[in-house]
């Protein structure tokens, strides 16, 4: 669970973050790059956009 909300705390999809560092992990990557911090910076096709679609949302609901 503490992985998930690191990626949530980073605005990472955690699928696609776990995905890469299982992969990536093997090869010796250095561990720093696979933080989801540093991570997202690589892979910006992967940010987590859930929270950014209900902030939209509640901001849409507060407007009406």
């Amino acid at each position: 669970m503490s992985l998930i909300a690191s990626c949530k705390a980073n605005l990472v999809e955690p699928w696609a973050w776990m995905k890469d560092v299982l992969i990536q992990l093997p090869l010796g990557v250095p561990l720093e790059s696979l933080l989801p911090n540093t991570w997202l910076a690589s892979h910006p096709e992967h940010g987590w956009t859930i929270a950014q679609r209900r902030k939209l949302e509640r901001q849409r609901c507060s407007d009406e």
